[in-house]
């Protein structure tokens, strides 16, 4: 049973990205022995103090997943392109060399790691963000994510009946521009529910794919998204943005029979 520690629950928001020397990403474990502990977290600033790692050390998990934003820089011109720096940064933290040296890691981005607040597919610098990502991360010239849009990925880690899958999703690379709301319009947050059909979040391929990994045998899935999928009552990043989407991955889950679902998600506002 995966066992998630209160505490870490609490302060899952402060995390931090891997160092230039890392463990490159963790590959499938089918075979292996099951995971039990798992530690997550999002909404890293390289620029500021990072006590949590101590407690996560502490609790010795089997998995660290990153859920995005786990570092804060830019890539458009006016920003001077801040994210290898920020990267860099991140990399001399002292808690994540610790973790870093005995934690397996899963990870997947949000905007602050993708180059700009917000952005979505038709950001203009998403590849320069993607060969950062991938290189910092340490991913396999082989790895599929080399040679395909976007950084969406997933494992399978343990023996059957004991098998959990994680499914690491992009909601950056393909994501339609978000309806903003009229001036004056009540309630926290730039955004409002765009009904639109022809707007997507994951984009076809990675629609496809989703599906795909939704019929693969597990017993517990973690779905990785970098924004909140079930949340209402604010305007910033959800999933209920695109509430035709939201229902999209909702029904895919069922009709799939994927048994197991947990939703982790960062970016909470």
């Amino acid at each position: 049973m995966i066992r998630l520690a209160r505490r870490e629950l609490r302060l899952l928001v402060i995390v931090c990205a891997l160092a230039q020397a890392a463990l490159p990403v963790q590959a499938s474990k089918a075979d292996g022995p099951p995971v039990t502990r798992i530690a997550f977290g999002s909404c890293a600033h390289q620029d500021k103090p990072q006590p949590i790692w101590d407690a996560i050390l502490r609790y010795e998990p089997d998995l660290f997943i990153f859920a995005g934003d786990n570092v804060y820089g830019d890539l458009t011109p006016g920003a001077a392109e801040s994210l290898p720096e920020a990267y860099a940064k991140a990399a001399r933290i002292e808690g994540y060399r610790k973790l870093r040296a005995s934690v397996p890691v899963l990870a997947t981005w949000d905007d602050h790691d993708y180059g700009q607040n917000d952005a979505g597919g038709d950001f203009p610098y998403k590849d320069r963000a993607k060969a950062l990502f991938l290189d910092f991360w340490q991913v396999p010239l082989d790895d599929p994510r080399r040679g395909r849009e976007g950084v969406y990925d997933a494992r399978i880690y343990g023996p059957a009946g004991m098998r959990l899958q994680v499914i690491l999703l992009d909601l950056r690379s393909f994501r339609s521009p978000l309806l903003r709301k009229p001036a004056g319009a009540p309630g926290p947050g730039p955004y409002m529910p765009d009904p639109d059909p022809a707007k997507t979040m994951l984009g076809d391929a990675q629609w496809a794919w989703l599906e795909a990994q939704l019929r693969e045998p597990a017993e517990l899935r973690l779905i990785v998204s970098s924004v909140q999928v079930l949340a209402e009552g604010h305007g910033y990043e959800r999933w209920g943005n695109l509430p035709r989407e939201r229902d999209r991955l909702l029904g895919l889950i069922a009709s799939t029979r994927a048994h197991g679902v947990i939703f982790l998600s960062g970016d909470r506002h």
